[in-house]
């Protein structure tokens, strides 16, 4: 649960202390977010609300909200929006859910890399850290799964990272 404590508004950084998998890291802020928070600060200490965490439940005052609060508030969003999908496998997640935010943030973050001109390898540990990942081995899956739901895009990213992760052949002998 994102405290107060965790956002340094001076330097531009969130300590996120419980990412996924459970590890904790150092996110910069862009200055559009940290203006945006300084002003709902401002706005939560004139209200005396969200004191000790960035948001609070308006059902029990002073605590975060539920763990599963914001999967809900999406799941109703795509519901509201008329986005119908099935599950396709039992791998399937079963259409759009918080982490596909992940990787479309990923993804989008490759196609302006590559629109300002910079190569796969020379920005994707930067990527990489900032997504927690322990090395871009694990940013470039994200890259490779979302190339189904853009498929404008796949030859772009096979062409950017294809030969930097080179398949492996277990079987050879």
């Amino acid at each position: 649960m994102l405290q107060w404590q965790d956002v340094d508004l001076d330097r531009g950084i969130i300590t996120v202390r419980e990412a996924k998998n459970q590890k904790q890291r150092v996110t910069p802020m862009d200055a559009s977010l940290i203006k945006t928070l300084e002003y709902y600060r401002r706005m939560t200490v004139c209200e005396k609300i969200c004191v000790n965490y960035l948001f609070e439940s308006d059902h029990n005052y002073g605590k975060p909200f539920q763990r599963n609060a914001f999967y809900t508030w999406f799941m109703r969003v795509v519901e509201k929006a008329g986005i119908i999908y099935s599950k396709n496998s039992i791998c399937d997640r079963g259409g759009p859910h918080p982490h596909s935010l992940r990787h479309t943030f990923t993804f989008k973050s490759f196609l302006k890399s590559e629109s300002d001109g910079k190569r796969f390898e020379d920005y994707a540990p930067f990527l990489a850290a900032y997504l927690g990942h322990d090395s871009p081995v694990e940013t470039e899956e994200y890259l490779r799964s979302n190339h189904t739901v853009y498929r404008q895009s796949h030859q772009r990213v096979n062409a950017a990272i294809g030969s930097l992760f080179p398949e492996v052949d277990f079987n050879e002998e």
